[in-house]
């Protein structure tokens, strides 16, 4: 658990602003303004727009590159024509409203499918798991990943979530009064309490009137469907950005159920909730990879509605490796936020003597269009083959990762996925790596400062079993998991029940 320090709120130039002492700082803003009582407006919207706030504090203050400086294409008229009728016919010919069976299960899934070997997409976070409920028992909803739907898809029921993007688009344009909301006074204190310990200027009041309008017309549109569909669970893949969604479950008595994605820590502001920080819009139930991230966290929820169910897509690859072949090579996994220096570490590595021979450098999906234009020094160092940079989705992550000795990173879920190929794992001491402290603490994996070279004798080997990381017996763990809530959920209905019979 993230203890809460109180710290002056004068901004002091001395303190280095690390991820830590900003999560911390933050932390005692929350905590002050107690602006997480789970249950005022204020709470209500501020649960929503924390993450983006304390990622524009490390943007503004450089210690993390923006995401949006990814450079848009060119928006002209046929563009907006062609992308816009692509949303208006996914929305009729694959309207989630056309069911013609109502589901038991409903997974919101992701858009950012990977190319299995048979050809297919596939959701990586859900199609296993929907695969082992009853037949035609469940459907999925996917939105747009740059505005397209990859395909084929093996998934059955597939429903896309184009209508939903459309109706909220002219909904916030035609809502009435929006110009007038009032903005709670705390809000401005908010920014100035930012400025005071940070230095720095956000601007929250617009992203406030843009949170609130967004949670009314989401919760009239998506209420409408789920009341109408009833599933009785409902699964998620992320939560942080989908609090309209679970919440509108919640008012309609629908379970809800997250599946972890990626890396969760103390200072991602999405799951950690310290001390006595309350999120409402918090699914009832948490999917982990694995008993390790059950732990390290201060979920929302209580312990006993945290469940390791594993990570079936990687369980089923690594088993289909029966050897590790291994080269003398290593990795470097990108992030969009943290990939200038990643990549500019990787280039010191290649003037090394004693360096592997063989040197990769693997994008980021987000960063496949624009890595040429931000990170000049590896464009040249591709083109003179000194490194080896992909940038595409092929080869598959998981072929490289099992061919390669080293890797190395900051806090990429990548980084656990390559611990189960038997990666021997150094992370960068660049802004994130706190997320891994634990792991550098077990001395699994070699913590270095980009600013030295690497010994790459030091890395140490893993003699660990994985199994707290990714639990292997997934199957069996998510269908007992499944049995419990369901059991939960009849006990619960049923006092509810009772109370009402009681009141009558």
């Amino acid at each position: 658990m993230v203890s809460i320090h109180f710290i002056k709120t004068e901004y002091d130039m001395s303190v280095k602003l690390t991820n830590k002492v900003i999560t911390e700082k933050f932390f005692n803003i929350e905590s002050r303004l107690d602006l997480l009582d789970g249950s005022s407006e204020v709470s209500i919207i501020w649960e929503r727009i924390r993450h983006i706030i304390s990622k524009q504090i490390l943007v503004e203050l450089g210690l993390h590159k923006s995401k949006n400086k990814i450079k848009p294409q060119k928006q002209n008229i046929t563009w907006k024509i062609t992308k816009g009728y692509g949303l208006l016919w996914n929305s009729i010919v694959r309207n989630p409203f056309f069911v013609w069976r109502r589901p038991t299960y409903l997974f919101w899934g992701s858009p950012r499918r990977k190319m299995g070997n048979d050809g297919y997409y596939i959701d990586i976070y859900t199609d296993y798991f929907s695969e082992l409920l009853p037949t035609r028992s469940s459907i999925t909803i996917e939105k747009p990943y740059e505005w397209k739907h990859l395909k084929p898809v093996k998934t059955e029921r597939i429903k896309y979530a184009d209508f939903f993007l459309v109706c909220i688009f002219f909904l916030k344009r035609l809502y009435p009064g929006k110009s007038k909301f009032k903005i709670d006074p705390v809000f401005k204190e908010i920014e100035k309490e930012i400025c005071n310990e940070f230095g720095v200027s956000i601007k929250i009041q617009k992203l406030v009137r843009e949170t609130r309008l967004s949670r009314i017309v989401s919760l009239f549109i998506y209420r409408i469907y789920l009341r109408m569909i009833k599933p009785e669970l409902l699964f998620l893949v992320g939560s942080y950005g989908k609090s309209n969604l679970i919440e509108a479950a919640k008012l309609e008595d629908i379970t809800t159920i997250e599946l972890q994605h990626g890396v969760y820590g103390p200072l991602h502001m999405g799951y950690s909730f310290p001390g006595e920080l309350k999120k409402r819009s918090f699914p009832d139930y948490l999917f982990t990879f694995g008993q390790y991230w059950c732990e390290n966290v201060s979920f929302p929820v209580g312990n006993e509605k945290v469940f390791p169910v594993g990570f079936p897509h990687l369980s089923l690859t690594v088993k289909n490796y029966d050897t590790f072949n291994k080269k003398d090579q290593v990795i470097f996994l990108s992030q969009p936020t943290t990939g200038f220096n990643i990549a500019q570490y990787a280039l010191s590595i290649a003037k090394q003597k004693d360096r592997p021979k063989s040197i990769l450098y693997k994008l980021h999906s987000d960063e496949y269009r624009w890595w040429r234009e931000e990170y000049p020094d590896l464009s040249w160092a591709h083109d003179k083959g000194i490194i080896t940079v992909i940038d595409s989705d092929s080869p598959l992550l998981y072929s490289l990762l099992a061919e390669s000795k080293y890797q190395v990173g900051v806090n990429s879920t990548a980084l656990f996925e390559g611990i189960a190929f038997n990666c021997r794992t150094v992370i960068l001491k660049i802004t994130g790596h706190e997320y891994m402290a634990d792991l550098v603490n077990s001395g699994m994996v070699l913590l270095v400062d980009t600013g030295t070279s690497l010994d790459f004798n030091r890395v140490p080997r893993i003699e660990e079993s994985v199994d707290y990381l990714f639990n292997k017996d997934w199957e069996n763990a998510f269908n007992k998991a499944i049995n419990k809530i369901i059991k939960n959920s009849n006990r619960d209905n049923n006092l509810n029940q009772d109370n009402k019979m009681g009141r009558r």
